[in-house]
C-alpha cells in the first residue's frame, strides 16, 4: 500500500473505503523503534524532524505526517515540503491560529489541527480539533464549530456510532494501548474496520508525546496494514 493523503481527506469527508491512521506527534521513543534509528540528531533541526517522522509515517503507512509547528519553525517545516514522500503531505498541529493560517496556504499541507476551539469555516484545508477528553461536550463543539475530525483519547466506538455523519472520529484507542493485550488490540481494531468500513474514522492510539505499550502498538499497525492489503 503506498501513502496517499487523498485517503486521509476521503476520511474526513465520511466516504467510505480502506482503513487511514492518524498517530499525531508520536513520542520519540515509539519513532526510534519502528525506524531503528535514536538519537539527538533526529530531531534537532526542523529539517531532520521532517525527515525523521517522513521514514517513520512511510513505514507505518500513514497517509498524512502529522507535525507540531510553532511560528519559530513553521517556515522552515513547509519549506521541507518538497523532500516529502510521494503521497504524503503535511497535517500542521498548533496552538498558534497564526501558524494554522499560514500552513492553509501551503500546497505541502492537507489539513491543519489544534487543541484551539477553532471555526472550521477560518480555513480553507479541513481542520481536525485535538480533543483533551473524550467527553461528548468537546466533541459537540468540534461538530458546532465545523471541524472536519476530532481526535479522541478513547471510546472510539461509541463516538462514531453517535457522530459519524457530523464528523469524523479519530484515535480513541488509548485504553487498549495502554492496558489492552495484542490479541484484544487486534480484535478491536478488526471491529471498529468492519463497523466504520473506513468511513469517518481514522485509527490512532488516541494518545499524545506518551509512549504506547510497544507490542500493542505494533499489533495496532500489523492488524491496520493486513486490513489495508486485504481491502477491496
Amino acid at each position: 500500500m503506498k501513502c496517499d493523503y487523498r485517503e486521509f481527506l476521503r476520511m474526513l469527508r465520511r466516504e467510505p473505503g480502506r482503513p487511514v491512521l492518524f498517530e499525531p506527534e508520536p513520542a520519540h521513543g515509539s519513532v526510534a523503534q519502528i525506524i531503528w534509528r535514536a538519537g539527538a540528531l533526529l530531531w534537532d533541526t526542523p529539517e531532520h524532524r521532517v525527515a525523521t517522522l517522513a521514514s517513520f509515517f512511510q513505514n507505518i503507512k500513514s497517509d498524512t505526517l502529522s507535525i507540531s509547528a510553532d511560528k519559530d519553525n513553521i517556515d522552515a517545516i513547509l519549506g521541507c515540503g518538497d523532500t516529502l514522500p510521494t503521497g504524503l503531505k503535511f497535517t500542521v498541529i498548533s496552538n498558534d491560529e497564526n501558524v494554522l493560517t499560514k500552513a492553509d496556504t501551503s500546497e505541502h499541507v492537507c489539513a491543519v489541527a489544534s487543541m484551539l476551539k477553532l471555526s472550521g469555516d477560518s480555513f480553507e484545508k479541513p481542520l481536525i480539533f485535538m480533543a483533551r477528553s473524550d467527553r461528548r461536550s468537546e466533541v459537540d463543539g468540534a461538530v458546532e464549530r465545523g471541524a472536519a475530525g476530532v481526535y479522541v483519547p478513547c471510546d472510539a466506538e461509541f463516538l462514531w456510532q453517535r457522530y459519524n455523519d457530523k464528523i469524523a472520529i479519530l484515535g480513541g484507542l488509548c485504553d487498549s494501548l495502554i492496558a489492552g493485550s495484542p490479541v484484544r488490540v487486534h480484535e478491536r481494531v478488526k471491529s471498529i474496520h468492519a463497523m466504520t468500513e473506513g468511513k469517518g474514522y481514522a485509527f490512532g492510539t488516541g494518545l499524545i508525546r506518551t509512549e504506547p505499550d510497544y507490542l500493542a502498538f505494533i499489533s495496532l499497525l500489523g492488524m491496520f496494514n493486513t486490513l489495508c492489503e486485504n481491502y477491496k
